[in-house]
């Protein structure tokens, strides 16, 4: 009986035992959040951790199941397998997706994210994206292996109660991810700054833990930290462990010190050097350069009664402040902030101090972490975050998620840079929600946006009034055509000092419109052509807006083929070869040079296209005659094969020559009725007057697009260069204003470099082409990598890695993903903005500000060109957003009036 009683007795006691182990473990768990992304089930893994799905969390996104076969997980259990075998994958057309997550004011959270993309992403390649925390820009993701799991984990404060953590799609791919686990750390954890910090971690080395084994973490560490025996990148020297009586006088868990199961064991050795890979991330704007570097000792090996160990310890051979450091059988700690100064790694070196009676160095555990740093007084301004919510709940735009300027803009709003404004609130300035298929009454919210400079709602289906928007004073852009609208033209326009308006397409009525003081009789619109200009099956090409055209078709002059003869002496001068013929020397009688093409007849007359001084249409002869260029084309200038300043040109030429060559190719593809698409857009088209200004030629193989072929796209043969030919063409043959855009970023590499996209190979590397050559290149972060040296020192170089990223854009794989022509117009135009006030901030921190509350990164993230998909939610056989009913320049007081200039 008493045997009975006594095996009950033990039974009891081992539940209560078992009982009280987990109560410890679930109240050392308190305000874990452990969420599996793509999961709609709740379990507990094998470590005790309570996990759920993620459906109360993200609201966007798909959900995918993933093969995890192939995995490539480790022997260490640091990734279990059931979290990462769903995945939430976050596409279009948004260009931010965000989790909801609730934190604890003023509390400290570890953050780790998981991401394996598997047989999901195995087909794209190489997929990027961008995470941030809260409202801070935090990583880049860049998944080059679909089977190894990328861990990215950071220690930071949330500046407010619910922070989401967003994901922005870069250049290739949707962004992912498998889970997400917050752990709360203790109050008193890492006695350093984190008021405007976030700590990545970099390394966290177990020192004694045996190769192979599970890594160290919860429950044996209640924040859950990884403590991992790093065999890839050490050389292990000799390992100790302590016996149980020097166990015991380990001190309990304190502050941010490792736990006991790491602290019972370290490396041993008479002289222990290491070194610490540093740049193991891909670069982030917000890195302030520095590595936060704590060491850990404990006395473990047992000394004898007068014996002691004293070690110093020094980083890329400076010793640090504390050192030497005599161990005890207390925990140690000895941290270090070093620079990262363009170095790949940190030497360590652990030696006796020259009066440590024991003659053996010792330790026990290491963490790095990098140091990045944000601004934490930047914030969007209430109103604006109020209205834009407001107009996301009226026009059904949810999926976009999120603070709306910061870390990113959605990429229908465009935010104020700080860095200009002088102040830390951020205003929305722009609105650009062309076709994106809305309907209803144009929301009045949209006048509470004071900072407004353009708005742009065109092609889509709004009615009723156009609402009172007189409040927006600063409105330079109003785009309103092809909708639905109805009722009078307001008079509040006429109070706007607008430089453009387009309001066609629409049911308004009215027929005098006051802009800017200026009263303008909308007059009867009508168009001249010619009968050999028209073509049946399309409509005639009709110039509307710009302010920058150079003549009307009517003032082209009539040829015959004697006098083409005449001034081209027989033809005997070819200057090149163009799309679909030669291109002759010839001078007119009154002396004028010209160049004459053998070609198409064109219809388009603006600044900075080449202009046409007549034509020949005799029988089977169509020649355009058009001005000489006397500076050739940039291709000739990018060769060296100009003589102008020794042939060569400075950054700031550059950057004028392909900001003109955007409006003229913008002006084919927005203000010609149909669009016309280029088709050969390359670096010899581009030719240059003796003013060094930039004109678009070439346009033999131009194309008009009819609503039909805008909508779905021309089908059609081969045209174009080969480097410059969008790989998208091929694909589909189909030809639309995006293949266009992708020539135009080839351009745009070309200029930065010097190099042809051509190239059979390039230095230091296996790229096959251009665009490969960059993109691996600048991975580094330093853009001077890539840049052609005969440019010179004198440029911006923010301002060059605003065009690298906005070339980068054009080249996106997918079409749709790339901006058009006016953004791109936009962006150049902002570069030169900058370029011209010759202002150059230092967005980064140097070492010797830290610590500090803020570091402005906003010139880099904010205003970076904004190359998200452009939703294509809309019909696009309507016309194009910028086909105008009127086009205002306050500047010169000009209006353009579909055809009609009246100065």
């Amino acid at each position: 009986m008493w045997r009975r009683r006594g095996m009950a007795a033990a039974k009891l006691l081992f539940v209560v035992i078992l009982c009280c182990q987990l109560l410890q473990r679930g109240a050392a768990q308190t305000g874990f959040t452990s969420i599996d992304c793509g999961s709609t089930f709740k379990y507990t893994d094998g470590l005790g951790i309570q996990w759920v799905g993620d459906a109360s969390y993200a609201s966007t996104g798909e959900t995918a199941a993933i093969d995890i076969q192939e995995a490539k997980l480790g022997a260490d259990g640091v990734n279990d397998k059931r979290k990462l075998q769903t995945l939430r994958y976050l596409p279009g057309p948004a260009n931010k997706h965000c989790y909801d997550i609730p934190f604890v004011a003023s509390q400290k959270y570890l953050i780790r994210l998981t991401f394996l993309g598997g047989n999901l992403t195995s087909k794209a390649g190489i997929v990027d994206f961008s995470v941030s925390l809260g409202n801070a820009y935090w990583q880049n993701i860049q998944v080059s292996d679909p089977w190894t799991p990328i861990v990215r984990e950071a220690s930071f404060i949330p500046l407010q109660v619910s922070s989401p953590i967003c994901f922005k799609r870069g250049d290739i791919g949707d962004p992912f991810v498998n889970s997400i686990e917050i752990r709360p750390l203790p109050l008193l954890a890492y006695q350093v700054t984190f008021n405007g910090l976030i700590y990545t971690n970099v390394y966290r080395l177990d020192c004694g833990l045996k190769a192979g084994s599970p890594s160290i973490r919860y429950p044996d560490d209640p924040s859950d930290r990884i403590w991992a025996a790093d065999i890839k990148n050490f050389s292990i020297p000799a390992v100790v462990n302590a016996n149980a009586r020097l166990e015991s006088t380990i001190p309990d868990l304190t502050f941010n010190q490792p736990p006991v199961a790491v602290l019972r064991s370290a490396w041993n050795a008479s002289s222990i050097s290491f070194q610490l890979p540093m740049s193991t991330f891909p670069k982030s704007p917000i890195d302030s350069g520095l590595y936060f570097i704590s060491f850990y000792f404990v006395e473990i090996a047992g000394t004898a009664a007068n014996d002691f160990r004293v070690v110093d310890v020094n980083v890329d051979g400076s010793p640090l402040d504390d050192s030497p450091i005599t161990l005890t059988s207390r925990e140690t700690r000895v941290s270090w902030t070093i620079p990262e100064e363009g170095s790949q790694s940190a030497n360590i070196s652990i030696t006796p101090s020259s009066n440590s009676s024991i003659p053996v160095a010792l330790l026990n555990a290491v963490e790095v972490d990098q140091i990045q740093a944000y601004n934490v007084t930047m914030t969007t301004s209430a109103i604006g975050v109020k209205t834009i919510e407001a107009l996301k709940t009226e026009l059904n735009l949810n999926e976009w998620q999120g603070d709306p300027c910061l870390a990113w803009p959605y990429d229908w709003l465009k935010c104020s840079n700080p860095l200009n404004s002088g102040s830390n609130t951020i205003e929305i300035i722009a609105l650009t929600l062309s076709n994106f298929n809305l309907s209803g009454t144009i929301p009045a919210d949209i006048s509470d946006l004071l900072e407004l400079t353009e708005l742009a709602l065109d092609q889509n289906n709004f009615n009723g009034k156009i609402p009172d928007l007189s409040t927006l004073t600063k409105l330079k852009y109003l785009r309103l055509q092809n909708n639905n609208l109805s009722g009078p033209v307001p008079n509040f326009l006429g109070s706007l000092q607008l430089s453009v308006l387009t309001l066609d397409n629409n049911q308004l009525e009215g027929d005098l419109l006051e802009v800017g003081g200026l009263a303008v009789l909308l007059l009867p619109l009508f168009f001249i052509y010619w009968k050999f200009l028209r073509k049946p099956a399309q409509r005639p090409v009709t110039a509307t807006g710009g302010g920058e055209r150079s003549g009307s078709s009517s003032s082209l002059k009539p040829f015959s083929w004697t006098e083409v003869e005449t001034m081209t002496k027989n033809f005997s001068k070819v200057l090149g070869k163009g799309g679909y013929g030669e291109v002759y020397y010839g001078e007119l009688l009154a002396g004028k040079k010209v160049a004459v093409k053998v070609s198409l007849l064109s219809r388009v007359h603006h600044k900075h296209l080449v202009p046409f001084v007549g034509f020949c249409n005799e029988g089977k002869h169509e020649i355009l005659i058009y001005d000489y260029m006397a500076q050739g084309t940039l291709e000739d200038h990018l060769k060296g094969e100009r003589n102008t300043n020794n042939g060569l040109l400075d950054w700031k030429t550059r950057l004028d020559i392909v900001l003109n060559a955007s409006k003229g190719i913008e002006y084919l593809h927005k203000s010609c009725n149909p669009p016309i698409i280029h088709r050969d857009i390359k670096t010899a088209n581009i030719l240059l007057n003796e003013h060094l200004v930039a004109k678009v030629s070439d346009f033999g193989i131009s194309k008009p697009t009819s609503d039909e072929n805008r909508t779905r796209g021309i089908t059609t043969e081969v045209k174009g260069t080969f480097g410059y030919l969008d790989p998208e063409f091929f694909r589909g043959y189909r030809v639309t204003e995006k293949n266009d855009v992708y020539s135009f970023g080839v351009v745009l590499l070309e200029v930065i470099t010097g190099k042809p996209p051509t190239t059979v190979s390039f230095p230091n590397s296996r790229a096959s082409n251009l665009l490969e050559w960059v993109q691996s290149s600048i991975q580094n972060g330093n853009i001077r990598t890539i840049m052609d040296p005969t440019m010179g020192s004198s440029y911006n170089e923010e301002a060059v890695w605003k065009v690298t990223e906005l070339a980068l854009s054009c080249l996106r794989p997918n079409m749709s993903d790339r901006p058009d022509m006016t953004r791109v117009l936009q962006e150049l135009m902002e570069v030169m903005e900058r370029e011209n006030h010759q202002t150059t901030v230092n967005v980064y921190p140097s070492p010797s500000n830290l610590p500090l509350s803020a570091f402005d990164h906003y010139q880099r993230v904010s205003e970076a060109p904004r190359v998200g998909r452009n939703p294509s939610r809309g019909d696009s056989s309507r016309r194009s957003s910028q086909d105008s009913i009127t086009t205002f320049s306050t500047d010169n007081i000009q209006v353009d009036l579909l055809g009609f200039s009246i100065k």
